[in-house]
Parts: C-alpha cells; sequence; structure tokens
C-alpha cells in the first residue's frame, strides 16, 4: 500500500467520546531489549525501529476526518517524520560493512542532561571512541554557508527555505552527551559528531572557500560512511571504559517519546473517525458478522482487523481500554460481543465487572511496523 492510499479523504465523525472518557493525558511507551548476534556480525543493542511518534502520527491520519483543518498541519508532520526515519533506516545497510560492525550500535537514543533532554539519530559505540551521526534525508540542492552557520535549502519544487549548520547540531549533541557521561561518572572518552547525507539524489553545492571547513569535513554521503568509520577507528587505540556499563545505562536512561499526540495536535477524541477500518479502502469501517468483519465497501472480509483498531486506541489515546471504550471506538453495539473480542486476545486484565480494564501494551509493542499495511 503507497502513502497515498493510506491517507484517502476520509469524512466519518462520532461524537460519542464525551460520553466514556474523563481525560487522554495517558499514553503508551515501549520496552527496549538488546538485539543479540553471532560474533563478527553488526551488533544493534537498539536496533532501528520506526519511532513510536511516526506510529502515533500514522494512526491520528487514519483517523482524522479529512475536512479537518488541522489534517494538513498532520500530514505535513507525518511526512517529516517518516522523511527522517527513511534516511535512518537507509543507513542500516552501510552500518553493516566490515567498519561498522566494530562498533556497539543504538538507533534513536535520547537523554537528559543539564535540564535539558537530546536526541541522536545513532549513537556508535567502541572502547576507544563514540561516534555520534546525525542523518540528513533531504531531496533538492544544499548550499552551505557554514560562515554565516546555515544551509541554503533549494527544495525540487525551487522554494529555498534557511536551515541551521548541520554540523552545529551534531555538535550540540556532542556536548550534551560529554556533560551526560560526566554526570554518569564515567570516564571521559573521545566523541566524534558526524552529518551524514541519507539521499544519494541531493545535490551539494559547497563553495571552494569551504572545502575544509569543520561543518564540509565532517559530513559524508550514506556511500562514503564505511571508509570514514575505518579513518575514525584507524585514530583511536587507546581502550577507555567498559563498552556494557555504558551500553546498561544508555537503555537505562533512554527517554521514550510518550507524548500524548492527541495533546501534542489539539484533536479531541471527539474528532476522530471510529470503527474497524477496511485495510483495502481504508477510510470505511467494516461490520461484525458471526465469524469475520465485512466492508460493505468493497466486500473484503478479515477475521481479526479489530487488534488494528486496539492499536490505534493505545497510539492515540491510552495503554488501557474498557469494554464500553472498545464498545465506542471500534463501533461494536453488544457488551457481549465486545467483552467475547477482548476475552479471546488473553489481554492482561486488571479490575471486575464494569471495572475491568484491558492492557494493550504487549498488543502494541509486538504489532507490525504498520499493522494496516499487513493485513491479508
Amino acid at each position: 500500500m503507497t502513502i497515498s492510499q493510506l491517507f484517502l479523504p476520509i469524512s466519518r465523525i462520532s461524537l460519542s467520546i464525551y460520553r466514556v472518557f474523563p481525560s487522554i493525558n495517558s499514553c503508551n511507551s515501549t520496552s527496549l531489549s538488546p538485539i543479540k548476534t553471532n560474533r563478527g556480525a553488526v551488533v544493534f543493542i537498539k536496533p532501528i525501529e520506526k519511532p513510536l511518534r511516526l506510529r502515533k502520527l500514522e494512526a491520528l491520519a487514519r483517523r482524522i476526518p479529512y475536512n479537518r483543518p488541522k489534517r494538513q498541519e498532520i500530514l505535513q508532520k507525518l511526512y517529516r517524520i517518516e522523511a527522517g526515519y527513511s534516511g535512518e533506516k537507509s543507513l542500516h545497510y552501510y552500518l553493516t560493512q566490515k567498519a561498522g560492525r566494530q562498533y556497539r550500535i543504538f538507533h534513536s537514543i535520547k537523554l537528559h542532561t543539564l535540564n535539558h533532554d537530546f536526541r541522536m539519530d545513532f549513537l556508535l559505540v567502541h572502547r576507544t571512541h563514540l561516534m555520534i551521526l546525525e542523518i540528513k534525508n533531504i531531496s533538492g540542492t544544499l548550499r552551505f554557508e557554514p560562515d554565516r552557520h546555515q544551509v541554503i535549502w533549494t527544495k525540487p519544487d525551487n522554494t529555498i527555505k534557511v536551515l541551521p549548520d548541520f554540523y552545529l547540531q551534531a555538535v550540540i549533541q556532542m556536548e550534551h552527551l560529554t556533560n551526560w557521561i560526566e554526570e554518569a561518572g564515567l570516564p571521559q572518552i573521545p566523541v566524534k559528531p558526524l552529518v551524514v547525507i541519507s539521499n544519494p539524489n541531493c545535490r551539494l553545492d559547497i563553495p571552494p572557500q569551504y572545502n575544509n571547513h569543520p561543518s564540509i569535513k565532517n559530513m559524508v554521503r550514506s556511500a562514503n560512511l564505511p571508509s570514514r568509520l575505518s579513518y575514525e577507528l584507524s585514530r583511536h587505540s587507546k581502550s577507555v571504559f567498559s563498552i556494557s556499563a555504558l551500553e546498561s545505562l544508555i537503555l537505562q536512561q533512554h527517554k521514550q517519546d510518550d507524548q500524548c499526540i492527541l495533546n501534542e495536535t489539539g484533536v479531541h477524541p471527539s474528532e476522530l473517525i471510529t470503527g474497524v477500518l477496511c485495510s483495502v479502502c481504508v477510510n470505511k469501517t467494516m461490520i461484525k458478522q458471526r465469524y469475520h468483519w465485512l466492508c460493505k465497501h468493497c466486500g473484503k472480509t478479515t477475521r481479526n482487523p479489530h487488534l488494528e483498531t486496539l492499536i490505534d486506541f493505545s497510539l492515540l489515546i491510552k495503554p488501557l481500554i474498557t469494554n464500553n471504550e472498545f464498545r465506542w471506538f471500534a463501533e461494536v453495539g453488544s457488551a457481549s460481543t465486545a467483552k467475547y473480542l477482548l476475552k479471546e486476545l488473553n489481554l492482561p486484565i486488571t479490575g471486575h465487572n464494569r471495572g475491568r480494564t484491558y492492557s494493550l501494551s504487549d498488543l502494541t509493542n509486538s504489532s507490525p511496523e504498520n499493522p494496516h499495511n499487513s493485513l491479508s
């Protein structure tokens, strides 16, 4: 399914939420697990995964009506974050080359220091040094003016936008990481920031007088990343610290981006499209029949599309759901049917009778990156 299919016009809206939701302040979170690999293979301690915020925006884009003024703003945020993630994903091949296999790799790490949060696209850990990779997935032409601390971006449609110096962004992350290491009581270790241009079709316009400027010397295209990592490995030989201690601390202190997307975008739950969405029509809802769900628009039948509906609920509203809330969000008319559908999923349960809640965290965390694109 293409991105254009994912966001077909949507016009339905439900107002019944006012009767079932007192608040929308709870948001879900996901757990982190180190990835173990064979000796000599690349080690992603925190693998490349779709950001939680991107998944939330995708769910919101599916369920915000087409005629809502906020829809375009939401889609713009979605496209921007999706482009960033696409650029980060494209580095997987280059990080699995020989030089990359010398590092322990963390994708999208967010830490806190000196009352500030800072996020690194990639953190590469070696016993002799650390590498921060700032990924830029940009199309069009980039003209670099490091003396003015700016990059002039000419988009494919010839519109122009001024961006901050990419290298300075990476340097700020380096300073934050150095402070974080000091606060943790770990020995100081060399930290190298590097900007990676991931879009091979992006044209770089670099005036000759800036060829030796740090902003240019510390920038590479993706294809040149392995050789640059080899160079950095050759420059550092002194082992500084225990890698395992640093790995554990990073995973412990990593902050998941769990901000409620409805609060962030100013969307009230009453504005959301409810119902079980058809994976073919996207903007059409399905009805529950005895053994399956049916889309009256295209005729598609599916046994468990309400799983994706529950995941959307968890991403958008909260990771716990009651029978009443499920009936509202999935448009299930019968309390007994809702109870049966929830019970057969073997979700963790707390409370009894009308106070019973079902936890959706495991369901959400174990779902594929885009459940609506993977339905059979």
